[in-house]
């Protein structure tokens, strides 16, 4: 997830509701649960650490799996809220240790 207050999240829910014209992998957002449940519609979600991550063998591919980023204040759409400007950077650093680490094949920030 990128800025919280922008479009990522209902780009993420669009994309995961036309996963089948996709091929099957497993899909991670690492960001705000709490900020994703409002665009996902009941999706099967699977809260989790990168540990977690990590020590898996096989993510299932019929749930979308996010790494929990706890935002420090509310989110308006639309309106940057620099208070939440760490949980950003803790997004994307946990992306780019993954993708470092090749525990990703690809970071997309939305």
């Amino acid at each position: 997830m990128g800025e919280p207050a922008g479009i990522g999240l209902e780009l993420i829910a669009k994309l995961w509701k036309n996963r089948d014209q996709l091929p099957r992998h497993p899909f991670v957002v690492i960001g705000s649960f709490d900020e994703l449940k409002k665009y996902t519609d009941n999706f099967p979600l699977e809260v989790l650490n990168k540990e977690t991550l990590l020590s898996a063998n096989a993510l299932a591919t019929d749930c979308l799996h996010v790494i929990d980023i706890r935002l420090q204040d509310a989110v308006v759409p639309g309106h940057l809220n620099p208070k939440n400007g760490q949980a950003v950077v803790q997004a994307i650093e946990i992306a780019t240790s993954l993708a470092l680490e090749h525990h990703v094949s690809a970071v997309v920030t939305a």
